[in-house]
């Protein structure tokens, strides 16, 4: 199967790309320079893909793992998981599955609370595991259950990639400085998050640096590199508007 079979129609997309052009340069420069380049998955690895979209993140990785890896991936916009079970059929350790988790931006009408959410995986089952844009839309009880997850189905010394507007001091000052100083003004919790749209509130949520590496620790990871994205005004370094942090279960 030709990797152009496994890009969706445009009117599918709903991953924070509008054309086909976006997503698949997207996809390809997260796959070789974060996913492989960085976090070191090896073609005989799992990886589980929390938010898999429609395969902007797994389409790269069909030429990368051999028939020993597996690619698992959740995602709660049915759309998107409809259209992967169709297009990876042909790749039998592809496996796309929904999850009906609420979230008021994407899946408003879900039966399950981001904070009571259990990954469904049995424990120590991924070398990886990635989430590309999904704490930046997720409010702190969800994303404090979701670390729990992360690291109950890695294994011991398994790696989290994963993505996040990071508010700091830099990141308040470009801001300020910049062409809509309100971005994120909206505080949610004190020291914790910030909102860009009260109304929507899942539209995009920004957390506290320090309040993040809490989490690491509490959940005993080991914080192997942050790397700070270009959303705030900083110098595009490895193509990511978002910032990313990539950790070792400990």
């Amino acid at each position: 199967m030709q990797s152009k079979e496994l890009v969706p129609p445009v009117e599918v997309l709903f991953d924070g790309t509008s054309n086909h052009p976006d997503f698949e340069s997207i996809g390809e420069n997260f796959a070789e320079k974060i996913i492989v380049g960085r976090a070191g998955l090896q073609p005989s690895e799992r990886i589980l893909d929390v938010g898999s979209g429609n395969g902007q993140k797994a389409r790269p990785l069909t030429r990368h793992l051999n028939g020993e890896g597996r690619y698992d991936g959740i995602e709660i916009v049915q759309a998107g998981v409809d259209w992967c079970k169709q297009a990876y059929a042909g790749f039998p350790n592809f496996h796309f599955q929904r999850a009906d988790v609420c979230n008021q931006h994407y899946n408003p009408r879900g039966t399950i609370a981001p904070a009571a959410y259990k990954f469904p995986f049995p424990d120590a089952s991924f070398d990886v595991v990635l989430l590309s844009s999904v704490f930046t839309h997720l409010l702190p009880d969800g994303v404090e259950n979701y670390f729990g997850e992360i690291s109950r189905v890695l294994k011991p010394g398994g790696r989290a990639v994963i993505t996040y507007f990071l508010w700091n001091a830099e990141a308040a000052e470009r801001i300020a400085a910049g062409d809509d100083p309100a971005f994120f003004a909206h505080v949610h919790t004190k020291g914790v998050s910030r909102l860009y749209d009260t109304v929507d509130p899942e539209r995009a949520v920004c957390y506290d640096e320090d309040h993040i590496r809490s989490l690491y620790r509490k959940h005993h990871h080991h914080v192997a590199e942050v790397t700070f994205g270009f959303w705030c005004g900083r110098k595009d370094l490895l193509g990511s508007q978002q910032d990313i942090i990539i950790s070792v279960r400990e």
